[in-house]
């Protein structure tokens, strides 16, 4: 499927785990720039672990909030 989001930047409040990280994965997966926003630091380093394992050339940055 092509949303285009190629270039596009999408804030996922919730993203390390769960529906949040899918939805960061499916994001990644159309080309977008992804930030991630999570309170717990742990959680947040595990999710760019995944993200990046699977989408090495990506753009995902992180917040703690």
């Amino acid at each position: 499927m092509d949303l285009h989001l190629t270039n596009k930047h999408v804030l996922i409040t919730g993203g390390s785990k769960g529906i949040g990280l899918a939805c960061a994965q499916g994001f990644l997966a159309e080309g977008a720039k992804v930030t991630l926003v999570s309170r717990d630091p742990g959680n947040l380093t595990a999710a760019i672990n995944i993200l990046t394992a699977h989408y090495p050339s990506s753009s995902v940055h992180t917040k703690i909030g």
